[in-house]
């Protein structure tokens, strides 16, 4: 089974921009900076970013819930697994040009169940560079990704600005994408 794969669609940057927009006037993400903010009423995302009905409609899935990732700029998503183990769909949203996903090679041994301030949960995994990178991805357009895998994010340092990125989990399971 693939650790990802990239979906090339020709409204990226529109959807980007009305995701950029949506988090802005509608969150206080950019206030609050947590790191990772679930968005419970995907319905109202979908109202303000209609082009991401159109994707869904296309890949014949229903979006569940989203998931905002805000990381200031001198932050990176170190290796990791996203709790609840699922296969999601990531779009880039503002400053993703640059920015590496990459998928690690770790034994089980080294995971840790994690609770951030917000409540919400992860799995660190803890190992020390250099990593066994099994595979990766710059995100520039929408991809499918397997988050029960260990990964994590590495910035482009040649820039000052936040990176913010979506995820969105569905009804129907994503694994054929990723066969």
């Amino acid at each position: 089974m693939k650790t990802h794969v990239s979906l090339p669609w020709n409204k990226t940057d529109i959807a980007a921009a009305k995701l950029y927009d949506y988090v802005k006037t509608h969150t206080d993400i950019l206030q609050q900076q947590h790191v990772v903010n679930v968005v419970t009423n995907i319905d109202d995302v979908m109202q303000h970013v209609p082009e991401l009905v159109e994707f869904f409609a296309e890949h014949k899935v229903t979006p569940k819930f989203g998931v905002v990732f805000y990381a200031k700029p001198d932050k990176t998503f170190p290796p990791h697994i996203d709790f609840g183990k699922m296969k999601r769909f990531l779009f880039p949203v503002f400053n993703c040009q640059g920015t590496r996903t990459e998928f690690y090679r770790v034994s089980s041994n080294d995971t840790v169940l994690i609770t951030l301030e917000n409540g919400r949960q992860y799995y660190d995994v803890k190992i020390t560079p250099p990593y066994d990178v099994l595979d990766c991805f710059e995100l520039n357009q929408p991809v499918v990704l397997d988050t029960s895998l260990p990964h994590g994010v590495s910035r482009d340092c040649s820039t000052d600005l936040s990176r913010i990125s979506v995820a969105v989990a569905t009804v129907e399971s994503l694994d054929h994408f990723l066969q």
